[in-house]
């Protein structure tokens, strides 16, 4: 029986024809149809319609009807091997991690990584993230996806074992001496999230260091490359003529040095006395002023005229009374100021949480993107994704921070601000500032992680989000909705005992510390899809008449509402409030005397040296050296006939 290996990728990039691959060799080969021996008969598949996913394979044997094999997949006709492996590395072992087979310390298969530069070859790829210590699954074949193939040249484009651990390249080979080149796949898609479709390794080349010690060796050179012929004899005979030799007489240097007229002071120096006085010192002449200022309120405000007198009256006209008949029972009396109880609920409203991660990366987007759109900065600005309204219930907004790309990217590193514009339940104008404080110990965000901040006041509308300071380009911005939900009456005392009891699809729900008095909101914590919400509240107090009855049943009357009338003059007084005046009498103050300057004067003759000080002169005496021979240049002389290899080299 012939077996046929398809190589999925190479299947579609031949566009009409069916590629073999030969694992012994490592080659590619195409053909338009193949030859299949079934043991009965001589058949021919057909590969003129292969398409990018599925193939038609009609096997048509000798003396028989058509067989059809229809809408089979690729991927289904190549042969893959998955082995189970512990990972021993010490690191988790990320999806597209190119590894090699070992026995671990305990005994279990593991797995290390390849490396072209190591000579550790490619023998399979991990598809799934491997933590440290976990068991998982690694494929000699797999389509791996979530892989930035951006950098690569096209779809198709092979991807090599990379000199570093582990890792592959586009296109390019390691070019280094030591490398060994293996083709380990092809790029499928490419994109930031591509795919690449890795195969069996096909190594194209060994390194250097894969060449045992010792396994070249002269004698099999010599038997590569046998040399033929007589080589010659070379007897070359070198000389010193005339080596260097010192002829003459050397002088005798004598030179004499001394120190003539040292620096010698001579003279006697000058007495110096300066004498120093205060000439003058201050001093006040004369009699000072005497002041005598005096001060009094003249005109202090008075109060002149009569008052008038206010006599108003009030009267409740049209005082509450009660009308109709009363059922018969006991009496009670109702009056004054009273609370009202106010019930809100909401059904099947969306799921959400309300946990910051602020300076740590998280896994999953708990914000959702139910208000904004994710949108990359790019450029070095951001501006916000497609709105959607929070609708009601009002509720606050979480800004959403994600890197989806291969690499750690960086928030800025201080506080950025983001101002999110809307309307609360009511209509009215809200504005909620959302901020992220980073440092450069936590401003960096791993590949596929999130951030999450949540603000503190409610939206029913969302119009506008801004930013100030930009994070790094390619991190992509959205916003969710929070579980911090709007109370739409106000509470009676402003406090969180006003609120009397919550409940969460008909179970109670601890409100305590959940309550945020300031902007009127309550805590859910984490809410689920379609949950519904419940909240019995205290609210703002209302002024009743009074009214009484005889029954505890309901009167059949009504109660009229009052209504307040006042009478008399309105008030004003009939004389008026003068405005003080202040003023302040005596002389201003001038000294009669003056303050005179002080001067120093200082006195004694200059300073001047009366002596000189010479300046020392050095002398040095005796013959200069010159030397009385010479020194014989040395030569070399080489005699010998030059060499001229009298055979030839043959390789062979």
């Amino acid at each position: 029986m012939k077996t046929l290996i398809l190589l999925v990728d190479a299947v579609r990039r031949a566009l009409g024809t069916l590629t073999k691959y030969s694992k012994r060799y490592g080659t590619l080969s195409t053909t338009d149809s193949i030859e299949i021996d079934t043991n009965q008969s001589t058949a021919t598949i057909s590969a003129k319609s292969v398409s990018t996913s599925n193939i038609d394979i009609n096997i048509v044997p000798l003396g028989t009807g058509v067989v059809k094999i229809s809408g089979t997949s690729i991927a289904d006709l190549i042969t893959q091997e998955a082995l189970s492996v512990t990972n021993a590395t010490g690191g988790t072992l990320a999806a597209g991690t190119l590894v090699s087979t070992v026995v671990n310390a305990d005994g279990s298969i593991g797995v290390v990584k390849a490396d072209a530069n190591a000579g550790i070859l490619a023998q399979y790829v991990v598809e799934t993230a491997i933590l440290n210590g976990a068991v998982g699954t690694v494929y000699n074949e797999k389509e791996v996806t979530g892989l930035n193939t951006s950098t690569a040249v096209a779809v198709g484009s092979p991807v090599y074992l990379s000199a570093t651990a582990g890792t592959y390249a586009f296109d390019t080979p390691p070019a280094n001496a030591n490398d060994l080149v293996q083709v380990v796949g092809y790029v499928k898609t490419k994109a930031v999230s591509g795919s690449i479709f890795f195969v069996e390794p096909r190594l194209v080349k060994v390194g250097t260091n894969e060449i045992e010690d010792s396994a070249v060796t002269a004698a099999k050179i010599g038997a590569t490359f046998p040399f033929t012929g007589t080589p010659d004899t070379i007897s070359p005979t070198a000389a010193l003529d005339g080596a260097p030799v010192f002829t003459g007489t050397p002088d005798t240097i004598s030179p004499t040095a001394a120190l003539f007229a040292a620096p010698v002071f001579t003279g006697t120096p000058d007495t110096i006395s300066p004498t120093a006085a205060l000439a003058g010192a201050p001093v006040f002449t004369g009699t000072p002023d005497t002041i005598s200022p005096t001060a009094a309120l003249a005109g202090a405000p008075v109060f002149t005229g009569t008052p008038d007198t206010i006599s108003p009256t009030a009267a409740l006209d049209n005082a509450p009374a009660f009308t109709g008949d009363a059922l018969a029972g006991h009496s009670h009396t109702t009056s004054g100021s009273v609370n009202t109880y106010q019930n809100e609920q909401w059904k099947d409203i969306a799921g959400s949480i309300n946990t910051d991660n602020e300076t740590v990366d998280g896994a999953t987007n708990e914000g959702d993107l139910d208000v904004a759109a994710e949108a990359a900065v790019a450029a070095g600005a951001w501006t916000h994704g497609a709105l959607t309204n929070p609708g009601h219930p009002a509720r606050v907004v979480c800004i959403t921070i994600h890197n989806d790309t291969i690499g750690a990217l960086n928030l800025y590193e201080g506080t950025m601000t983001f101002t999110v514009t809307g309307t609360g339940f009511d209509g009215t104008g809200v504005i909620d500032l959302i901020t992220f404080t980073s440092s450069a110990g936590n401003k960096s965000v791993a590949t596929l992680q999130y951030r999450h901040k949540y603000g503190v006041k409610a939206f029913a509308t969302v119009t506008d989000i801004t930013l100030d300071n930009v994070p790094d380009n390619d991190l992509k911005i959205g916003a969710g909705i929070g579980s911090k939900i709007r109370i739409y009456n106000t509470l009676a005392t402003l406090a969180e005992a006003d609120v009397l009891r919550a409940s969460i699809n008909g179970t109670n729900y601890s409100i305590g510390s959940k309550v945020d008095t300031t902007n009127g909101t309550i805590n859910w914590d984490t809410l689920t899809d379609s949950d519904d919400i419940q909240v019995m509240i205290a609210a703002e107090s209302l002024t009743a008449g009074s009214s009484s009855s005889d029954s505890a049943g309901t009167p059949s009357g009504s109660n009229d509402a009052p209504s307040i009338t006042v009478t008399g003059a309105s008030y004003t007084p009939a004389g008026t409030n003068d405005t003080p005046t202040i003023t302040v009498t005596g002389a201003s103050y001038t000294p009669a005397g003056t303050n005179d300057a002080p001067s120093i004067t200082v006195t004694g003759a200059a300073y001047t040296p009366a002596g000189t000080n010479d300046a020392p002169t050095i002398t040095v005496t005796g013959a200069a050296y010159t030397p009385a021979g010479t020194n014989d240049a040395p030569a070399i002389t080489v005699t010998g006939a030059a060499y001229t290899p009298a055979g030839t080299v043959t390789p062979t």
